[in-house]
């Protein structure tokens, strides 16, 4: 991230590790954001607690920055943490459910998950859902649940159109292909509680707004 920061034309100016587990306080390191004002705040802490913590200790004195916070936004936990205070956080995501009237699949599972269970799906609970009945097409071509390297093969022939995107897997190297065709990396911002899917535009359901706490 830094060597690509760098190339772009950005300054880095605060660069801290913390060490992994819960963090009780992150008032030392945003003391170095207040001295240096930066355009952007990045924590790439993704445990729902530490992220929440973080936003709600910048927002005591917030520099005039956007603040882009690594998955844990994205969790139902984190707008139960932060609430209305959550407005304006950024954050992006590989393989999100595209909940957009513009890829319909995704509002749908999402809608029929939490009709089911009574709670949010977040990434996990349809994107599983969809895997496993990738592999249960792939054993209904096959036809037999040992024949593994036959079930590799059907699942790396389909292309399927899933709450993340088109799954389409590359032949050489067995990923699945990202882009706005296929995978997009999706763009969020959290508003009143909800997550605004801002971009790519293909996708988007909302327009990026200014943080309440960044003075224009």
């Amino acid at each position: 991230m830094k060597k690509v920061f760098a190339a772009d034309g950005w300054k880095l100016t605060v660069d801290e590790i913390v060490p992994f587990g819960e963090v009780s306080d992150w008032r030392s390191i945003l003391t170095k954001v207040r001295e240096t004002k930066p355009n952007l705040v990045i924590n790439t802490d993704y445990l729902p607690g530490n992220s929440a913590l973080f936003l709600k200790q910048f927002l005591e004195d917030p520099t005039n920055s956007l603040v882009f916070l690594q998955y844990a936004p994205s969790v139902p936990e984190f707008v139960k943490l932060t609430g209305e205070k959550s407005t304006g956080v950024l954050y992006d995501m590989i393989g999100a459910a595209l909940d957009t009237p513009k890829w319909p699949r995704g509002p749908k599972l999402l809608a029929e998950y939490k009709a089911k269970f009574g709670i949010e799906s977040g990434a996990y609970g349809v994107g599983l859902y969809e895997m496993t009945n990738m592999y249960f097409d792939a054993l209904k071509q096959v036809g037999d649940p040992k024949k593994h390297e036959e079930i590799g093969k059907a699942i790396g022939a389909m292309t399927k159109e899933t709450v993340a995107g088109t799954i389409k897997l590359d032949p050489k190297t067995h990923v699945a292909l990202t882009g706005n065709d296929y995978v997009p990396t999706s763009f969020w911002q959290i508003v009143d509680g909800k997550r605004v899917l801002v971009g790519p535009a293909k996708y988007a359901n909302g327009a990026f707004i200014a943080p309440p706490w960044v003075k224009q």
